[in-house]
């Protein structure tokens, strides 16, 4: 046994606030429903707290039918199903094709965030993947590029020990939270197994300003990245998490155990 799963996250809209489930559905891209929707701005490149940290205070629920997002009182329904236009946009250099939802809900983001936004939904039809570069290649919805991240409650301690404040787990944005297991254990494992679920771990997880947002009151902190960089990382980058890939299809449930395979 390698670890305990602690915590379970997805985050349907990226850079929006998370959803902590006790069973996490998995697909061929990931955690079901995870960053299947994502804003662009007027230029067509992707938007994340990196450019937006506000995004942080947009409260996320999945319905029946509906992913209903919330923030400063104002609610909004984006229906789950439905083909849209095909849009090209830019994620990290690259180009790649998605669907756009309705211009009505364009509209709305852009009033609450004071900006021209268009939210996209993942499209089936021109799916993005992995690299490839770090394990296999493999599809993903809008997630930075890998299906899942997962950390360690000890490795955050571990870090938080040199801290006057200690950072929340929920600022790492993490999909599978682990516990009992040595603090950046988590680095060490390869191939394991959450139920029937073969995972691969493929690379660290290499941090950006994200990490300095407080993900429930929105306020930035930038000690946080500094001292991170202090505490650990490796080749100049700052290192937190562990990039994960999978295999097949099922479900994992809190309170489930890592095994090495």
């Amino acid at each position: 046994m390698l670890a305990q799963i602690r915590h379970l996250f997805i985050y349907p809209l990226k850079s929006a606030r998370g959803i902590e489930l006790e069973t996490m559905e998995i697909g061929p891209t990931g955690p079901r429903w995870d960053r299947q929707w994502m804003l662009i701005d007027s230029h067509n490149s992707f938007v994340s707290q990196r450019v937006l940290p506000e995004l942080s205070q947009l409260i996320t629920h999945l319905e029946s039918d509906a992913l209903t997002l919330e923030i400063d009182g104002q609610k909004l329904d984006v229906p789950l199903h439905g083909e849209g236009e095909n849009i090209t946009y830019r994620i990290f250099g690259k180009e790649e094709s998605a669907e756009s939802v309705s211009r009505e809900i364009d509209q709305w983001f852009s009033e609450m965030f004071n900006k021209p936004l268009r939210l996209l939904k993942v499209s089936h039809r021109n799916q993005r993947s992995t690299s490839g570069n770090h394990g296999p290649k493999t599809p993903i919805g809008f997630a930075d590029g890998y299906p899942f991240l997962l950390t360690n409650e000890n490795s955050l301690d571990e870090f938080n020990k040199t801290r006057s404040t200690p950072v929340a787990m929920g600022s790492f944005r993490p999909n599978i939270v682990v516990g009992r297991a040595a603090a950046f254990a988590e680095e060490s494992w390869e191939a394991f197994q959450i139920g029937d679920i073969p995972f691969l771990s493929v690379k660290p997880c290499t941090r950006c300003k994200v990490i300095t947002i407080d993900q429930k009151t929105g306020e930035q902190d930038p000690s946080v990245l500094k001292d991170l960089k202090s505490f650990h990382s490796k080749d100049g980058q700052i290192l937190f998490g562990q990039n994960l890939t999978h295999q097949g299809q099922g479900s994992i449930h809190r309170g489930d155990f890592l095994h090495s395979t």
